[in-house]
């Protein structure tokens, strides 16, 4: 069927180039892919509406033949989304450089878990996967738009695309996410009454339309609408341009604009730097004048940006910057390949829908065997039923069967059934069995029991269907980066001044952050400079993580029996039973609750309050040591008490030998009066020696009583202030005796 559009009417307007390349682009698509477009719409209607082609139906049921359909690729497909919605990819923002503050990347990471949570990205992801595992590929979008309400505040979001037919691409892209590409956009039909509502203020006339067919996907061309329904394109384009970059002496690279910036901002600095007092610093250092930034070399690059146009045929409603510098409409590829250039795509359960047909067809043979087995049959001729027509035609129905003499044929006779054949049970396990190694999906991976009796048979099974997996699990992997690496280059763009925006913690807590925030010569939580990274990780299937998960705890927990209240509420959490939150929770508080709080983002609990009988106990124990204190105390002092007796007996030997050496040295100097002067210095010797053992003493005797009066000073003061630390708890113990027994009463 043609698209009903009046080609030979094309309005003028200042668009014109955007219009005609929008045109020309989002047909172009349409005409490349078109045929995988009919396979996804094959796949899904074979999938989740009907598994009989239309003409097989019809002669079947022309010869009152059973028509079956017993889906195993609807459990197969159900499952697979299961494990995915149990194991949500997990995103982690990381910095390309080490320039960036740790503190500006966990915002980044903050504020994206925020928009996730906000804009429930986790179903988006789900429904590209689900479009890519059945129709061969998905679709998910970043918009930009006003918040719900009376607001001039715009937000970022993810949406998810539950028709990825109505999003086109740009055929020449080469990357599986279509990023490389010059466009790409949504188109949403709604009726023109709806159209007059959201745009109330367009003052042009919409296409007209002439026919008043509905659209057909048969057509292999984008539909623009009909007289009852526009059609409106939210179409992202590339708009390049030339750009003058410039690579200063230091390295760095920078266009036109962040060398003004750089440039404004060095004659700031050299005018504080010439208004300080003095370039030298207090220990003697030179301050530098700050370096001009000065240009090594230049040349001219082409770069671009995106626009976003909201277009309908012949006008353009809205084209404005897009603050990105990704398109926002990422394709979700599914196992596609290239042949002949052209993109093929292929979804998860192609492979699985021949034999599919075949089960069906093979169980609705088996049924139409089993009714042929238990109906009765007649030989009979025109003559026989002439006249009976109506009770012949179902014969079980009737008691009696009437019929007329025929003297040829004889009475009517009986015929046996024919028997039923056991080769259609084994063709039917055969379809099953090629369903299955289609689908990748064995008895075991969907918890069902087989003969695969040991651990690692049941594991190997699993293991195989997940990995038929991997590649529309690795898939969805490149899209959600995708998804986050445009919404990475959005934020800077956003968020580009002084605000308080909202984040989410990684605990799941939200909180409100400040960013840009001007403090004097620096900008706190810049989150305008840096370059990022996007990592995703998801893991295989859910049940299996678990499982394995739960058998490695176990290994620890019986190797190592001393982690039992680190671990056991990890245990538990492991196990599929009922009530499990509760049992959770209960068992938690067997957990150190320093390690529940740091899990959930939240501060040390404080330390447990005694009860009153601990409180006696560390009293009794305090008032204990205190008394073996004071015991050591009075051991101590009769020590020194000893040492000063014997200091004192020291200093009567040292006055007895100080006045000896005092008569010695008086003798001698009678002596020296009646001496000759070679006798005088020949007792010189003796007379030094003697003063010199008259200093020594004193000396010692001196050092002796200093140390031994800062011991007993020392040991005076300790046990004073044991006194009063004991007197002042006794005191503190009484008074909240005193206040328990007051409140109490």
């Amino acid at each position: 069927m043609a698209n009903n559009l009046a080609t030979d009417y094309d309005a003028k307007s200042p668009h014109d180039e955007i219009l005609t390349a929008a045109r020309e682009n989002i047909g172009s698509w349409f005409s490349y892919f078109a045929k995988n477009n009919e396979k996804a719409l094959a796949n899904i209607y074979f999938t989740y509406i009907d598994q009989w082609d239309e003409k097989d139906r019809a002669a079947r049921e022309a010869k009152f033949k059973p028509v079956l359909s017993v889906n195993k690729i609807l459990p197969a497909v159900r499952a697979v989304i299961g494990e995915l919605r149990d194991n949500t990819p997990n995103i982690e923002i990381r910095a390309d450089g080490a320039k960036v503050k740790q503190k500006v990347v966990d915002i980044y990471n903050d504020a994206t878990r925020y928009i996730a949570y906000k804009s429930k990205a986790t179903q988006a992801y789900q429904t590209a996967f689900e479009s890519a595992y059945v129709a061969g590929y998905g679709v998910i979008r970043i918009n930009y738009d006003y918040k719900p309400g009376k607001t001039f505040e715009k937000q970022i979001s993810i949406e998810a695309i539950r028709d990825p037919i109505s999003c086109f691409f740009d055929p020449q892209a080469k990357l599986p996410d279509k990023s490389d590409g010059r466009f790409s956009g949504i188109s949403t039909c709604i009726s023109r009454e709806q159209f007059d509502k959201e745009y109330p203020d367009y003052e042009g006339t919409p296409q007209p339309f002439y026919g008043g067919n509905s659209f057909s996907y048969d057509d292999n061309q984008f539909y623009w609408g009909d007289e009852d329904s526009i059609v409106i394109c939210d179409y992202y384009y590339k708009k390049w341009f030339n750009k003058e970059i410039f690579e200063l002496d230091d390295g760095r690279v920078v266009d036109a604009k962040e060398l003004k910036e750089l440039q404004q901002q060095y004659q700031i600095d050299i005018i504080k730097y010439n208004s300080l007092p003095t370039n030298v610093t207090p220990s003697g250092q030179v301050i530098p004048a700050p370096p001009a930034p000065t240009v090594a070399s230049s040349r001219t690059m082409a770069d671009y940006q995106i626009r976003h146009a909201r277009l309908i045929y012949n006008d353009v409603l809205d084209d404005v910057e897009y603050p990105s510098n990704h398109l926002p409409i990422i394709f979700v590829d599914g196992a596609s390949i290239i042949y002949k250039g052209e993109q093929i795509t292929q979804g998860y359960v192609e492979k699985a829908i021949d034999p599919q047909r075949l089960y069906n067809y093979v169980n609705s043979e088996i049924a139409h065997s089993m009714l042929s087995t238990i109906k009765a049959k007649w030989l009979v001729t025109a003559t026989h039923t002439e006249g009976f027509e109506q009770e012949w035609q179902d014969p079980d129905a009737n008691n009696i069967l009437p019929y007329n003499t025929d003297a040829q044929a004889g009475p009517p006779q009986l015929i046996n059934p024919t028997p039923f054949s056991s080769m259609l049970l084994n063709v039917l396990s055969q379809s099953e069995n090629d369903i299955q190694d289609a689908l990748g999906r064995y008895e075991e991976s969907n918890g069902e029991q087989t003969n695969a009796i040991s651990g690692a048979a049941i594991y190997n099974r699993q293991l195989a269907g997940n990995m038929t997996n991997e590649v529309f699990v690795d898939n969805l992997v490149r899209g959600v980066e995708s998804i986050w690496r445009c919404v990475v280059s959005m934020i800077p763009r956003v968020w580009d001044t002084e605000r308080t925006m909202s984040v989410m913690t990684k605990a799941g807590k939200v909180k409100s952050v400040k960013v840009n925030e001007q403090k004097a010569d620096k900008i706190q939580n810049d989150i305008t400079q840096g370059e990022y990274l996007t990592h995703v990780e998801i893991g295989a299937s859910f049940a299996l993580q678990k499982a394995k998960a739960l058998d490695y705890l176990m290994q620890i927990f019986e190797k190592a029996p001393q982690t039992q209240n680190l671990l056991i509420d990890k245990i538990c959490e492991l196990l599929d039973i009922e009530n499990m939150p509760e049992i959770v929770a209960r068992v938690q508080t067997l957990v150190p609750q320093d390690i529940i709080a740091e899990e959930n983002g939240e501060p040390p609990p404080p330390p447990p309050q005694p009860t009153k009988q601990e409180q006696m106990q560390e009293q009794m124990a305090e008032v204990k040591m205190m008394s073996e204190i004071e015991s050591v105390i009075n051991d101590r002092m009769k020590t020194m008490s000893e040492m000063a007796k014997t200091a004192e007996e020291s200093q009567e030997a040292k006055l007895n030998a100080i006045s000896k050496s005092v008569q010695a040295m008086a003798d001698m100097m009678k002596a020296e009066s009646t001496m000759t002067e070679q006798q005088i210095k020949a007792n010189q010797g003796v007379v030094e020696q003697t003063q010199q053992f008259a200093g020594d003493v004193s000396q010692r005797y001196d050092q002796q009583a200093d140390t031994t009066q800062q011991v007993l000073s020392q040991a005076s003061s300790n046990r004073e202030a044991k006194k009063q630390q004991q007197a002042q708890k006794q005191e503190q113990a009484q008074a909240e005796q005193a206040q328990q027994q007051g409140s109490a009463s």
